[in-house]
This record gives structure tokens, C-alpha cells and sequence, in this order.
């Protein structure tokens, strides 16, 4: 697919100014595959192309900006924009490219394979406005739709690219390849960008971000090196126990502390964002009951607390009994 072309946008025009991420996906080879089909086969391909594109990309939340022969342009972040558009037009186009694949494509001369296609994905400030017959259901301004299309254009067969800036924390979301820098024509600095492999198994935020490498704690230096003093000595099957008030972080610290000792073994949980307020904290919950089912864990570790006994209450009669001197 060719770029998108930069449209003037007079004074007074209804316009805005919008955040937009732009959503580039192009059939590849498909020159060879309209010289070698007939035109009548070639046809319905493009029209089984476009059944896919108008299912799959608004079921993401996104909009079809104009489908152009075997591509397709779609917008993301309007009329609502949400925190993660940058992952719904990656999603959409990872389901666009299965879908594509599993297309069935007439017998051709040559090696022709399944249908691939290729894309690119940027986000940035666009200038949104009405569009016609002509632009299509909008008119793009802005160097944003060009460096979509500079990227689905570098991409290869069956890939897909996405500006580093653009997919930011919702990386943890996605199998990704190494990060590299690109020169886009027409684009004066380099862009950052991730080539995108698959979707990755954590598919919350709070998961993904727990499989992610954390930063290093600021100003626990003390903290540490007492717990490393005090567990020194101890022998390997020995005890220790950790306490901290109810903080953000506090099963992280205890995480960490526990890691000064040799072949440490201990019970891990993890928080929910759909846990309820009036839940017990999850790690706190979750390490007792690894505790208790665990083979490690001495008799006195798994035997029940037992419960106190009912206070005896005395029997009440079935009328109250009237104060003295009431009347």
C-alpha cells in the first residue's frame, strides 16, 4: 500500500487535533499474485480480504479509515480514547494476519503459499477531519499516518512492526524481537521499533509485569545487609520470619530479604486487581496456603490452629424483664 497522502486542511474547517494510533496492514506480494490469478479470483480474494478487515479491526475498538485495493488503514483512539490502543491495534492486527493466512488462495504458477500480510503501527497527534469519496471516512494531517506506512512498508512478508514509543508498557503483553532502530524516509531522526512475534502468555498487566525485570530497591543498603548478618549463621534447614505492616511493596521486601539466605525456600502469592477491598491481601492469603500444603513444611506447620471454645451465654428469657422502679 502506498503512503498515505498528506491533505491540506484549510481554516475553519471541522477538524481537531487528536491522539491517534494508525493501523497500516498490505497484502504482500501482491503484484505477483494479480499478474498469476484471474482477474474474477483475484477479485473475490479482495473481497474476502475486506469481509476480514471490516470483522476483525472494529471488533478491537478500532475505525476502517479507507480500504485501498488489498490494504487497509485504520485509526484507534476515536471517538474514546483508551489507555490501551497501542495493544488493541496490535491485537487486531495479529488476528488480521491468522485470519489472512487461513484464506484459501486458487492454484497459481509458481510457489505460492499462504497469504501473508504485512504491517505497521504508530501512534502520535493527527489532525482528524471529515473526509469524502475521495479521502475516505477521514482526512489524516500529520507525519503519524506516513511512518505507519513507512513501517508496514519495511516490514517483511508476514511481519509486523510497531514503534517502540508507541506499544510502551503494553510490551509485557506480547512476544516481541530485539529492538533496533530504523531511518524512515522522510523522517528526520531514527525510530525505535519492535518487531512484533506472537501475543505472550500474561495477559494482565499485573502478571506481565511481574515476569518483567524490577528496579532495584532505593535506600534498603541497611536493611539488607542486617538481614544477611542475622541469617549467616544459621544452618540451611533453619527458620526464619519476616514481618511488615500492610504497605505497597511489603511482599516484594520480604521477598527480597529472603533471598540473603542460602537455599532459602519459600512461599510466594501475588495480587489481583480484581481482588475486593474487603479481602484479605492476597500474598499474605496465598504464601499460608502454599505453606500448608507444601511437603517442606514441618507438622507443626500444617496442623489447624484449634479454634477457642464458645463463651457459655447465659440463658435470656423470652420476655425482658422489667428494670426496678420502672413503671
Amino acid at each position: 500500500m502506498s503512503e498515505v497522502p498528506q491533505h491540506n486542511v484549510k481554516q475553519g474547517t471541522a477538524g481537531q487535533r487528536r491522539h491517534l494510533t494508525i493501523l497500516f496492514s498490505d497484502l504482500s506480494d501482491s503484484t505477483r499474485l494479480s499478474g498469476q490469478m484471474d482477474q474474477e479470483d483475484y477479485a473475490e480474494l479482495l473481497e474476502a480480504l475486506r469481509k476480514l478487515f471490516r470483522k476483525i479491526i472494529p471488533a478491537h475498538g478500532g475505525q476502517i479509515v479507507s480500504i485501498q485495493g488489498d490494504g487497509v488503514l485504520a485509526i484507534f483512539g476515536y471517538p474514546e480514547v483508551r489507555e490501551n490502543d497501542a495493544r488493541r491495534a496490535t491485537e487486531a492486527a495479529l488476528d488480521l494476519h491468522a485470519a489472512v493466512r487461513a484464506l484459501e488462495v486458487p492454484a497459481v504458477a509458481g510457489p505460492a503459499g499462504p497469504l501473508e500480510l504485512h504491517s505497521g503501527i504508530h501512534a502520535g497527534l493527527v489532525y482528524l477531519s471529515p473526509g469524502d469519496v475521495e479521502l475516505g471516512r477521514f482526512a489524516l494531517g500529520g507525519e503519524v499516518s506516513n511512518t505507519a506506512a513507512r513501517l508496514s512498508a519495511d516490514a517483511g512478508r508476514g511481519e509486523i512492526y510497531i514503534s517502540a514509543e508507541t506499544l510502551g508498557p503494553d510490551v509485557q503483553f506480547f512476544s516481541v524481537g530485539e529492538r533496533s532502530v530504523r531511518s524512515l524516509k522522510g523522517r528526520a531522526a531514527p525510530l525505535a521499533v519492535f518487531r512484533i512475534l506472537g501475543r505472550a502468555p500474561a495477559q494482565s498487566r499485573f502478571r506481565g509485569r511481574s515476569a518483567q525485570r524490577l528496579t532495584p530497591f532505593v535506600g534498603r543498603d541497611g536493611s539488607s545487609r542486617r538481614c544477611a548478618r542475622r541469617l549467616a549463621p544459621r544452618p540451611a534447614a533453619g527458620r526464619a520470619a519476616f514481618s511488615s505492616p500492610a504497605i505497597p511493596g511489603s511482599a516484594r521486601r520480604a521477598s527480597s530479604r529472603s533471598s540473603c539466605a542460602t537455599n532459602a525456600r519459600r512461599p510466594s502469592g501475588s495480587c489481583a486487581a480484581t481482588a475486593r477491598a474487603t479481602s484479605p491481601p492476597s500474598p499474605c492469603s496465598r504464601s499460608c496456603r502454599c505453606c500448608a500444603r507444601s511437603a517442606a513444611c514441618s507438622r507443626a506447620c500444617r496442623r489447624p490452629r484449634p479454634r477457642p471454645a464458645p463463651k457459655a451465654r447465659s440463658p435470656r428469657s423470652r420476655w425482658p424483664t422489667r428494670r426496678p422502679g420502672a413503671r
